[in-house]
């Protein structure tokens, strides 16, 4: 995608794939779509290498009641900066291959989120902020060590 990929405002929308997608040049920004889980979303993109400016997901599953979910993007390598806000159900996080953020990490109502695994995760130019993330009770996961970062467990 040589530009922005946005989805916004999907109330219906339950499937949404892309599996061959390598690179967005800006940015990936889905919102408000209720009925797709993040299951259906990594099937989606689970080819996905670079993202050179932001993801933006907000609001996806919550439409599936209770049921807890997982984000996972195997292949993710650089990413400008993530945004993920009021994902309710989100339990994980994976991004095993992400090794740089150039701009800024925000995590922002994930009241279940438990787990944020980024082992690879060398660099994030920008700020890192979470921001009602109730469970997480680790950092233990996030590669940043060379950068003096540390996670702790609490």
């Amino acid at each position: 995608v040589g530009g922005t990929l946005s989805i916004a405002s999907c109330g219906a929308m339950v499937t949404l794939s892309a599996p061959s997608l390598v690179t967005i040049s800006t940015n990936l920004d889905i919102q408000l779509c209720p009925a797709l889980s993040t299951d259906e979303f990594i099937a989606g993109f689970e080819s996905l290498e670079t993202i050179k400016g932001a993801l933006t997901l907000r609001q996806l599953s919550i439409a599936r009641g209770l049921a807890e979910s997982d984000l996972v993007l195997p292949e993710l390598q650089t990413l400008g900066s993530l945004y993920l806000r009021e994902m309710y159900q989100l339990r994980t996080i994976s991004f095993p291959r992400l090794t740089t953020i150039t701009s800024t990490l925000t995590l922002r109502s994930a009241g279940r989120l438990q787990h944020l695994d980024l082992p690879s995760l060398a660099t994030v130019g920008g700020d890192i902020a979470f921001i009602a993330v109730n469970v997480l009770s680790s950092l233990c996961s996030i590669g940043l060590e060379e950068s003096g970062f540390k996670g702790s467990t609490v």
